[in-house]
């Protein structure tokens, strides 16, 4: 199993801890220093689950990282061109996902990994808080769907336990972290490797 990670430089340390879970393979990059320029998109070909953790806006063609310097733009929609996802299930922590009961406000963004192959999405639709130095929010709902698919369970199992796990925190964080949802088939699992 091969898991690739992609987040803004701020949230280095809390994207760490969220991968803490992994079992396996692991790479974990973060914008700035990389930025659209210089990232190796076919880095995240044939892995098992590719976890975004850089901010969104709405119906944006690209993400931004983030470090002591301020934004930097970190993946454009069309970079997805061409690459080939079929293997990954992906998690995208970023503000403004997709929502699949509001198809007229599609993410470009989430089109594109779509249109890549991807077997799934798992992301936020709004805002979608995560922690600098802790898990927090969006940090816990990837490292436990993670966990999950780890299992062997699916998809849509995986996260309901990660949703699971925040019941009992009344944070704006945790509010936005329980309206994840998922793009594609929410029955398939992680494929091996």
């Amino acid at each position: 199993m091969k898991i690739v990670a992609y987040c803004a430089q701020t949230w280095e340390i809390a994207t760490t801890k969220t991968l803490d879970v992994v079992v396996g393979e692991k790479k974990l990059y973060t914008s700035p220093p990389l930025d659209y320029s210089n990232i190796n998109m076919k880095e995240m070909e044939d892995c098992s689950i590719l976890v975004f953790n850089l901010h969104g806006m709405p119906r944006n063609p690209m993400w931004f990282g983030s470090g002591p310097n301020g934004m930097t733009l970190a993946i454009r929609d069309d970079m997805f061109n061409g690459l080939d996802l079929s293997k990954a299930i992906v998690i995208a922590e970023n503000c403004f996902g997709e929502d699949p009961d509001t198809p007229e406000e599609d993410s470009p963004m989430t089109t594109a990994i779509v249109k890549a192959g991807a077997k799934a999405i798992v992301g936020g639709t709004g805002l979608n808080y995560g922690g600098s130095y802790t898990s927090i929010g969006s940090d816990i709902i990837a490292k436990w769907t993670i966990w999950g698919l780890q299992k062997g369970w699916t998809v849509k199992w995986s996260l309901m336990v990660a949703k699971l796990r925040m019941l009992l925190d009344l944070s704006l964080a945790a509010r936005d972290a329980k309206r994840f949802t998922i793009v594609g088939d929410a029955n398939v699992k992680m494929i091996r490797m």
